[in-house]
């Protein structure tokens, strides 16, 4: 095993510190090396694909280090997610689309970077993560930015598991927030300011999220609405109720 591969590490080292299977993680949002988000065109969006490395112990080191003796997995990803966005300041150009380049050559990100990053970090320590996107409605001028991308994490929440979301380059220090609660409460997820909030379903099509082509299209309605029954996406994809 190299200096920077954990990799081999078993599931159940003391090490890593929670277990996917525990809350019913599905594997392409467990261990995965892979993130899938989304970038916003013209009444459309593609998916664009980031590498994770959370078997990396550049990864996991400062993921296992953030969460140092929490038993809970939402205090423990509360823990990474403050450590994170310590990492970087806030820009919106591009940088990568690789974790490893982002941590070893960058001190600033976009959100897609910091929903990737959070989501390998979450990922390294066994805490299921995905990154979601909403798509703006720049064409519509009800918003003058094109997409932001947060990060969902999945938890125990009383006898059933939840998906909850942090984005803590937007909302530093706040704490996890349900779908719901999310979507109808926080501008960058409401309908005043996006046209869908989506994300890759645990069985996204790798070769579909890597071909440049757009994976949602759609079509408005005279008061500029996205139209339900003109909503055409990928089948691996899912549209996330914003409210």
């Amino acid at each position: 095993m190299s200096p920077t591969d954990v990799s081999n590490i078993s599931l159940y080292s003391p090490k890593v510190i929670f277990n996917p299977a525990d809350v019913g993680g599905p594997d392409r949002f467990s261990f995965n090396e892979t993130g899938v988000w989304f970038g916003a065109g013209f009444n459309a969006s593609r998916a664009l694909v980031y590498h994770l490395h959370p078997d990396d112990a550049r990864v996991f080191q400062k993921a296992r280090v953030a969460a140092e003796g929490q038993t809970d997995p939402q205090q423990a990803a509360i823990k990474v997610a403050a450590a994170e966005e310590s990492l970087f300041g806030y820009s919106l150009n591009y940088h990568s689309n690789d974790v490893l380049e982002m941590l070893t050559s960058f001190n600033e990100a976009q959100c897609a970077d910091d929903a990737n990053i959070l989501t390998s970090m979450l990922r390294a320590i066994g805490i299921p993560a995905h990154p979601a996107t909403a798509d703006a409605a720049l064409e519509t001028k009800a918003a003058n930015w094109t997409f932001d991308t947060w990060t969902e994490f999945l938890v125990p929440n009383g006898t059933s598991p939840e998906w909850l979301i942090m984005h803590p380059h937007e909302y530093p220090g706040e704490p996890p927030s349900s779908r719901a609660n999310f979507g109808a409460n926080k501008g960058v997820a409401t309908k005043s300011f996006n046209d869908l909030v989506i994300m890759a379903g645990e069985n996204w099509n790798a070769s579909e999220a890597t071909d440049g082509a757009f994976d949602v299209t759609y079509q408005r309605s005279l008061c500029l609405e996205p139209l339900e029954n003109h909503f055409s996406h990928s089948g691996w994809l899912l549209d996330l109720c914003e409210q």
